[in-house]
């Protein structure tokens, strides 16, 4: 009775260092991918891979192959790790391997495939599960389009702060697709996502205040938020802010900062490129002169954030 005691002590001891050692390397692993050291990262995760057979280490190696983090970027090879991480029951990984089918869907498989994985991660109440299912609903993607239910999916996502479940719900509100418990839930809706930093949220808050739909026509918040979302990469916003500022409408007419916005949307959206030419004539020649040095900080001066798309490095 001594020895098997002794020897069940001794395995016990030997789960917990062996746990020990799973946790620490997690652990360094996403410490390193927090502090940009890729390669550090990469080796860790596969050595507890090779250790353990870890769903979060694939995760993470699923992370860095999706984002080409050190590495060249792989959407396959994401993928395959994804599926080894979501396999093994990490919830995390399920949510991000159905977006990710989601978004290559091709067929109706596909879309089936990203379904079962995201109904899987939505049983965990995730956020962004909870979201792109209500998509799949909203748009008929897997069946015949179930407004109540994607509203459904919008709302519990929308509880936890999920701001693109947020913008969408605001959208459906102000469509006239979807009835709205109060008039100004839209705008409530919106303005939450935008100031939680939300390129859409602002851009629908700012559309919002520039047409006076669902709230009173306010030219000086339209331009305060379309800057918010100018700032935070939407080309749209970025034209109209320019605008704005072209016609002094909702703030004083500033022609360097026109052709500022003109120029930044111009990238995605070469309709906007005449006016860069209209703004230019309205410059001075000091602006004329340095507008090649501005150009090379102008881009620096905004986010350009991808909504919706984010790694969660949890302790």
């Amino acid at each position: 009775m001594g020895i098997l005691r002794r020897a069940v002590c001794y395995f016990l001891m030997l789960f917990v260092m062996v746990e020990s050692a799973y946790a620490s390397r997690i652990k360094e692993a996403k410490d390193a991918l927090r502090n940009k050291d890729y390669s550090q990262a990469l080796m860790l995760a596969r050595d507890e891979v090779g250790a353990s057979n870890s769903p979060e280490a694939y995760s993470i190696l699923g992370a860095i192959y999706l984002l080409g983090l050190g590495v060249k970027a792989s959407r396959s090879e994401a993928t395959d790790y994804y599926v080894r991480a979501a396999s093994g029951g990490l919830v995390s990984a399920q949510a991000t391997l159905g977006a990710l089918y989601l978004q290559d869907s091709k067929s109706n498989a596909d879309v089936e495939r990203a379904k079962k994985w995201l109904t899987k991660a939505a049983e965990g109440n995730t956020d962004s599960a909870l979201y792109n299912l209500g998509l799949i609903h909203e748009q008929g993607l897997t069946g015949p389009k179930d407004l109540n239910l994607a509203v459904d999916y919008f709302k519990k996502a929308s509880a936890q702060g999920y701001t693109l479940a947020k913008v969408r719900l605001g959208v459906l509100y102000q469509s006239g697709l979807v009835k709205p418990e109060k008039e100004q839930d839209a705008i409530t809706l919106f303005q939450e996502a935008g100031e939680s930093g939300s390129p859409s949220g602002a851009f629908f808050l700012a559309k919002s205040y520039g047409t006076g739909e669902g709230v009173s026509k306010r030219f000086d918040l339209a331009a305060k938020w379309y800057l918010v979302a100018a700032q935070r990469g939407v080309p749209m916003a970025q034209a109209n802010i320019a605008s704005m500022y072209e016609q002094g409408l909702g703030v004083n007419k500033d022609a360097l900062a026109a052709y500022k916005w003109y120029w930044l949307a111009s990238a995605k959206m070469p309709a906007v490129l005449p006016r860069l030419d209209v703004v230019k004539t309205q410059l001075s020649p000091a602006d004329v002169e340095r507008l090649d040095t501005l150009k090379k900080a102008w881009p620096g001066e905004v986010e350009n954030t991808v909504e919706g798309w984010r790694m969660t490095i949890r302790e």
